[in-house]
């Protein structure tokens, strides 16, 4: 057994019984790391060997003495690098904030903190998280572990990455326009972006503040559940942050017969490559065989979704990075630097226009909702492309590349509602696939249960990418 490769509950378990010492498994994540990383580039800043091992046999000795440990002690987990850390330096990926070292924690690490996980270090992004890559002009690309020659997607590609070629059992992302679940799907790992509002996010670096989220990324299901329970809650110092009853996770639906899951036939669901097509197909048979029926649904505004969040994205984010635009333009990555300065394109009716869409895509989710229990779409159209690739065609049409990334996420963001990214097998030539499950508001246990339903039925966690050093 190679502790870097277990599973939270797995290594939760071991814990207990002594089976296994928490500083066996950082000493087995730090050599990993040593083994793999120089390959993928999935950290900016890893912590120093001597301090993990330090805390780790701290946490060893208090479990002998029968002390009360965290619900996550000893469990390495690595931070996208827009979490703010007070004793590691944060750069969003960015040459701008390449030296700030925060006086505080975000809101999210001081939970995972007081659980007792074991932060392992910060991981790359694409800069600001403006961007589906991944490929970092400051602090180099993140290479996707299943072929370093393709991309992780992002912005958590570093999340993705780590996760996939065992460098960490858990990081923690962000997601805008599907930034969790474009690297859950592409690395073979899940991912949950929860509801708007259900995490906080406070002390995350922003992007978009009606879009950003929080959210955990795992290589389990059921390691997504136990992330979920310790980063979500109440935050008065996040706005969005939701304070009611109602924002605790729905009881999941067991079994699954009689759920009924909705399949988008107007836009989300007509374009797909040959191996996305084969997973959902399958994916679809299987929660059929579980009980759940399954209906076609239209959302026909859905087609505007990519506009519409374009628009408010990038006008938002200008508001963001006002300063630094105005003081440090150079200091951007082009890429990123042309999307910011495009948001000061937009007018203020252009602002109001697609808030407005916003709300005819939000009117027909919910008449949706209320005949599904949730919707299934592939979670990227597309496997994983080379980075040399630049431009799509599925079927012999050509794609527009960010439709092509984001066609079947941006729902989720516009709306707030809950969605999930769960490996669902393999392509001819062994690159991940990932379905998703949109949920609606604080559905999150009941997603849960869905995906798990597909785990069990497709073990691709039990596959593991080829990493030679």
């Amino acid at each position: 057994m190679n502790p870097c490769e277990l599973c939270i509950s797995e290594t939760l378990s071991y814990f207990a019984n002594r089976e296994l010492s928490r500083v066996e498994m950082i000493q087995s994540i730090m050599e990993r790391i040593g083994e793999v990383e120089r390959l993928v580039n999935a950290f900016i800043t890893v912590r120093d060997g001597d301090a993990l091992l330090d805390q780790a046999r701290e946490m060893d000795e208090r479990q002998a003495r029968g002390e009360a440990l965290g619900r996550l002690a000893g469990i390495p987990i690595a931070l996208k690098d827009n979490f703010a850390t007070h004793d590691l330096r944060t750069t969003a990926g960015s040459k701008i904030l390449a030296d700030w070292h925060p006086d505080h924690d975000a809101t999210v690490v001081r939970r995972l903190r007081k659980a007792d996980a074991i932060i392992v270090g910060k991981l790359n992004m694409h800069e600001f998280a403006d961007g589906t890559t991944t490929d970092n002009p400051h602090y180099g690309r993140a290479c996707n572990p299943w072929d370093i020659g393709r991309t992780p997607a992002g912005s958590s590609g570093g999340s993705g990455a780590a996760l996939a070629a065992d460098m960490c059992l858990a990081a923690t992302g962000t997601d805008t326009g599907g930034s969790i679940r474009e690297p859950a799907s592409f690395c073979g790992v899940v991912g949950l972006k929860p509801t708007f509002g259900l995490i906080s996010r406070s002390g995350v670096v922003p992007f978009s503040w009606s879009l950003d989220h929080v959210g955990p990324m795992g290589r389990r299901v059921d390691d997504i559940a136990v992330l979920l329970d310790v980063m979500a809650g109440f935050d008065e110092t996040d706005p969005a942050s939701v304070q009611t009853e109602h924002a605790r996770p729905a009881a999941p639906l067991k079994p699954l017969k009689g759920l009924r899951i909705g399949i988008e036939t107007t836009f989300l669901t007509t374009q797909m490559q040959e191996s996305v097509k084969n997973a959902f197909k399958e994916c679809g048979d299987i929660l059929t065989g579980l009980g759940a029926t399954i209906q076609e649904v239209s959302i026909p505004s859905a087609r505007y979704c990519l506009d519409v969040e374009m628009v408010i994205l990038f006008s938002e984010a200008a508001v963001v990075h006002e300063e630094w635009l105005d003081a440090a333009a150079v200091d951007y990555g082009q890429d990123v630097r042309t999307s910011l300065f495009s948001g000061r394109l937009y007018k203020a009716t252009d602002y109001v226009k697609a808030q407005r869409m916003r709300h005819v895509i939000r009117r027909e989710a919910e008449s949706v909702f209320r005949s599904v229990d949730a919707l299934l779409t592939p979670t990227m159209i597309i496997e994983p492309p080379k980075w040399e690739t630049h431009s799509f065609a599925i079927d012999g049409v050509d794609i527009d590349p960010l439709d092509a990334f984001i066609r079947c996420l941006t729902l989720a963001n516009l709306l707030g509602y809950p969605a999930i990214s769960v490996p669902a097998g393999y392509s001819k030539i062994g690159l991940p696939v990932g379905m998703q499950f949109i949920g609606r508001p604080f559905a999150e246990v009941q997603l849960i249960a869905i995906a798990r339903a597909i785990e069990e039925a497709i073990p691709a966690w039990k596959r593991k990418p080829n990493l030679r050093s």
